[in-house]
């Protein structure tokens, strides 16, 4: 395509194919598995345990285990990535820690025993929160360790398209399930039973156990020995990190990682309904409308995220994670309108423009933030990192459950109201220094 080649970068990707589709495999289990854990795990609450074990429920049950995982994650990434900076063996530096997503992938398949909250509540937190917050830090720090700064657009993008090819798979399990599994709850809408809920854990479950595997076989790492470690302990190495003079020499960093928490704020305001709202979206809709829309998901993402990874390498990251922003808030905001008329042509330029922040802005954000991984810390900063992805449930979980009670459970809302925080995000962007030098875009640094 032209408008590929006017972007075709003299700098060739380093990184052997078979390791980044394993990443992008990773990725994809772990999108899979996550979008499932914010969905099914929620409404399994809401639904199943309410209506068909009867079970006491409080509206207050979904933010509470939102907050708590979102503390484990903050946590245990933070232990994690720090313990495998440290880490070596014959298997390798960061792999071993991917097996953790096995133990993770079992807690999703027995969470279908729970027959009331707190049992659902120490399996998605204390559990998953543990040894999938293990083997995310090992995923998320292979990236930067196996790339060069020229090449990670692109090569997150490439991640992102895998990833999101496993998120079709993810809806498509999803929809199936709805149309063999919903049945009319007390409050006349549908929801899935336990036999759906059972359908898609257990399969996505099995998934992430999978890619775990295949992500510890598959993945090209050089073996580690005692003399490339550095001296000194792990937790040692966090509580350096929060010192000033750390948090001086590393500001930038800690200034992308500030925007990537306020930009994040944003999906967390609808994600834990999102399946109650693509539910009621298949009864108001067309057949020709869902190919559609999921045509442009699928194909509009990849185009999208590929796009955008070549344009981030060439001309900088923070250009185009503006524009993005606001091309992606755009869509949000007209979400209302769109599903209020069903007007065909506005739903079809709404799930477009969303694109953009599903897909395009962590493409460039990734990458943006790998560019600022100080050597030797990358598992430790990933997981400092990881506050931006985290904190955010806080605040989001809790202002998406306050606008869902007022509303209602009109998640379109919910939707509107997270445009607002995407827009928030845009002046931290901007003031964050370029990673990639114009100069120096497609050029690689070493």
């Amino acid at each position: 395509m032209k408008v590929f080649s006017k972007l075709k970068d003299t700098t060739p990707i380093r990184i052997d194919r078979g390791s980044w589709i394993m990443l992008g495999l990773l990725a994809g289990g772990g999108s899979f598995f996550s979008t499932v854990e914010n969905g099914q795990f929620n409404t399994y609450i809401n639904n199943v345990l309410r209506f068909e074990f009867g079970s006491y429920w409080g509206w207050w049950m979904i933010p509470l285990m939102t907050s708590f995982s979102a503390l484990m994650g903050l946590i245990f990434m933070l232990v994690w990535g720090a313990c495998s900076d440290r880490h070596y063996s014959r298997w390798g530096h960061r792999r071993p820690f991917l097996l953790l997503g096995v133990v993770a992938g079992i807690a999703m398949i027995v969470y279908l025993a729970s027959r009331d909250f707190w049992l659902c509540f120490f399996l998605d937190v204390v559990i998953i929160g543990i040894f999938m917050n293990g083997r995310l830090a090992s995923e998320k720090a292979l990236l930067p360790e196996l790339t060069v700064p020229a090449e990670r657009g692109r090569v997150n993008a490439r991640v992102n398209v895998l990833s999101s090819a496993l998120g079709i798979v993810s809806m498509a399990f999803f929809l199936i399930a709805a149309m063999l599994f919903s049945v009319p709850g007390p409050d006349g809408k549908d929801y899935l039973n336990y036999t759906g809920h059972a359908w898609v854990l257990v399969i996505s479950g099995s998934i992430y156990i999978c890619v775990s595997l295949a992500g510890f076989a598959g993945i090209k790492e050089k073996a580690m020995k005692p003399a490339q470690m550095p001296p000194g302990k792990w937790y040692s190495d966090i509580t350096r990190s929060f010192r000033f003079s750390e948090l001086k020499e590393q500001k930038e960093f800690f200034k992308i990682m500030i925007a990537s928490l306020v930009f994040n704020i944003g999906p967390k305001i609808f994600l834990p309904w999102i399946f109650e709202f693509l539910t009621d979206l298949l009864d108001l809709i067309t057949l020709e409308l869902v190919v559609a829309v999921a045509a442009i998901y699928l194909f509009g993402g990849w185009f999208i995220s590929l796009f955008l990874g070549k344009l981030c390498d060439k001309y900088g990251r923070k250009r185009p994670a503006i524009l993005s922003t606001i091309l992606g808030a755009i869509g949000f905001l007209i979400v209302p309108v769109a599903i209020y008329t069903l007007n065909f042509a506005l739903i079809l330029v709404m799930f477009f423009l969303i694109i953009f922040i599903l897909n395009g802005v962590p493409t460039i954000t990734s990458a943006w933030t790998q560019d600022l991984l100080p050597p030797g810390k990358i598992g430790q900063f990933t997981g400092i990192n990881n506050i931006s992805s985290t904190v955010n449930q806080f605040a989001g979980a809790w202002i998406g459950g306050v606008v869902y009670a007022l509303t209602d459970g009109n998640i379109t809302w919910n939707m509107f109201i997270a445009a607002f925080v995407f827009i928030a995000s845009i002046p931290f962007f901007a003031a964050v220094k370029e990673s990639l030098p114009l100069p120096a875009a497609g050029v690689s640094r070493g």
